[in-house]
């Protein structure tokens, strides 16, 4: 499930997704709005908004069986598929971001892959090998210089996001880690927040820095 707020419109609308189903978009005060797209023997893994400040348009970003989706919301329809043909499991993370001229989809595997894409043009940028064949579940951006990948081995990998290399494995929780986030502590600065999957502690790390 995802949440949009419109700026202009000042409207939000939820989006929600299931296996073998339709997404849906519902109004705030839970009244069925539309379809956005059919599944088939796809699954829906996750969705993300984007939001094309040059274009004035919003994308919902779908993830599935061997690719990654992008639906422009404006015509409700497929704006473009993400697809490497080497690749043969779910895509379950993905975020957007702007380097320079080019907006850039980075999206991870089940297997251990990451991938960076051009946005608009489909075209594949640089592939980074996290690990071999260990489930990746979420992605976090820490800055420009580096990427955060949760896995299902019990680690946060950190990743080199200039020269597209792994560099460590930062240890502590007892179980997959499902969730990662960066956020901004009023006292503490910037801060990593991971959530363990079932019944498992939240953690908050102070300040990761690479040596990090």
């Amino acid at each position: 499930v995802c949440i949009l707020f419109d700026e202009y419109q000042k409207e939000s609308f939820i989006f929600t997704s299931s296996d073998s189903d339709y997404i849906k978009m519902w109004s705030m005060d839970e009244k069925f709005i539309k379809n956005i797209s059919k599944t088939n023997i796809n699954e829906k893994y996750f969705i993300d908004t984007y939001y094309d400040n040059k274009e004035y348009k919003y994308y919902l970003i779908s993830g599935e069986m061997r690719c990654i989706k992008a639906y422009e919301l404006n015509l409700n329809q497929l704006f473009r598929t993400y697809i490497d043909n080497n690749s043969y499991s779910e895509h379950v993370s993905a975020f957007i971001y702007n380097k320079g001229d080019v907006t850039r989809l980075v999206e991870s595997e089940f297997y251990g892959t990451v991938r960076i894409w051009n946005f608009h043009t489909g075209n594949i940028i640089q592939k980074i090998d996290v690990c071999r064949r260990i489930p990746l579940v979420s992605l976090c951006l820490w800055n420009e210089n580096y990427l955060l990948v949760s896995c299902v081995d019990n680690t946060i990998k950190l990743v080199d996001f200039k020269n597209f290399a792994l560099i460590k494995s930062f240890t502590g929780h007892n179980n997959e880690v499902c969730t990662i986030k960066k956020f901004i502590h009023p006292t503490y600065g910037e801060c990593l927040l991971s959530q363990g999957l079932v019944n498992e502690h939240i953690k908050i790390e102070e300040e990761l820095k690479p040596e990090i």
